[in-house]
């Protein structure tokens, strides 16, 4: 009876969610990767948290033995039309993508043999951000327009597919071929250096590339990788919540103060606006930016709210009004002073 052992398992967690879920998540394999699993006998598999990597006991020989190392290879889509309404991360242009790996100074390092063993990130921080950027490319991409430099030098591991000059006619095919993955260019002329991640052309609507290696150093040997767990780990964006009260009578707001449970919440003070349609409102904003979740651990959220109901004998009426928390599919973003920041309108009809 054939038995299989977990060589790998990728695992992505949503702090929207406040667990690890694969639901807005597609993962696609490019064709070499699909050959090495093929040649190497490994079974990709799917699983509500992402997607596992399984070797046959009988068959483990031929990963101990490997020789100059392999890579997988892996694209990352998002199904959800609203997923960076919620997840802190900016979608970038083609020329740049997320890039995630279990190689040395993109990950954690950690013994899955140890007893003090804890999951690995394919990213530095507690979330991935914009350090996990890398230039994008495909094979009929320019290399001197992606780079934007002349003079480089792009090696992978101790080996050195090309180093000299650039006459901006050179694509990325004819000096990798097919061998798709992330590679380290030193740039001479500026004397940066740059992560290229070279994907098939179906990568191109990736947000992100997850290459895991396995044999071309010590720590990625068979038996440092096999029953490794890496996580991915994606951070719930904080937006501004915005109430808008709108009286059908109305009536002058004179205080609105905000709670969870008995927890008065920090809000702004009242502010009388008028509304794109004509009418009037008044408004509370938030102070700063709340994260957005799916549920969220706090109790009943309401407003207290004081009105003028008689101005000529100043008799103040006091109301509590349950509201609702932000619609994911309704965030907006704004540039403020630069930088983008992002909010949610809601509206309460008295």
């Amino acid at each position: 009876m054939t038995k299989w052992h977990k060589l790998f398992e990728v695992r992505f967690f949503h702090e929207f969610y406040g667990n690890y879920s694969s639901r807005d998540i597609e993962v696609f394999l490019s064709a070499e990767t699909k050959e090495i699993l093929t040649s190497y006998q490994l079974n990709y598999k799917k699983t509500s948290e992402g997607f596992i990597i399984l070797y046959k006991d009988d068959r483990k020989y031929l990963l101990e033995q490997l020789k100059g190392g392999i890579s997988l290879f892996f694209g990352l889509r998002s199904t959800n039309r609203h997923f960076t309404n919620f997840s802190n991360y900016e979608p970038k242009s083609g020329l740049e993508k997320y890039f995630f790996s279990n190689r040395s100074g993109f990950s954690d390092i950690s013994d899955p043999n140890s007893p003090n063993y804890e999951p690995i990130k394919l990213h530095t921080g507690s979330y991935f951000n914009e350090n996990n950027l890398c230039l994008s490319c495909q094979s009929n991409s320019n290399l001197k327009e992606v780079l934007i430099d002349s003079e480089i030098v792009i090696n992978k591991g101790n080996e050195i597919y090309f180093e000299g000059e650039l006459d901006g006619r050179e694509r990325v095919f004819d000096i990798l071929g097919s061998s798709y993955g992330a590679y380290d260019v030193a740039l001479k002329n500026s004397g940066n250096s740059e992560v290229l991640c070279y994907s098939p052309d179906f990568f191109s609507k990736a947000f992100g590339l997850i290459e895991i290696d396995l044999g071309s150093t010590e720590a990625t040997k068979f038996e440092a990788v096999k029953g490794s767990e890496y996580h991915i780990r994606f951070e719930n964006r904080s937006v501004i919540w915005n109430y808008f009260f709108v009286s059908k009578k109305k009536r002058v707001f004179e205080s609105i103060e905000l709670f969870s449970g008995k927890q008065k919440l920090e809000f702004s003070d009242p502010l009388q606006v008028t509304l794109i349609n004509g009418q009037e409102a008044t408004k509370v904003a938030s102070l700063g930016p709340l994260p957005l979740r799916k549920a969220y651990s706090w109790q009943q959220l309401y407003a207290e709210l004081k009105e003028d109901e008689l101005e000529s004998s100043h008799e103040f009426v006091k109301k509590k009004i349950y509201l609702p928390t932000p619609d994911i599919t309704r965030i907006k973003g704004t540039i403020v002073e630069g930088s983008e920041s992002y909010f949610s309108d809601m509206y309460i009809y008295l």
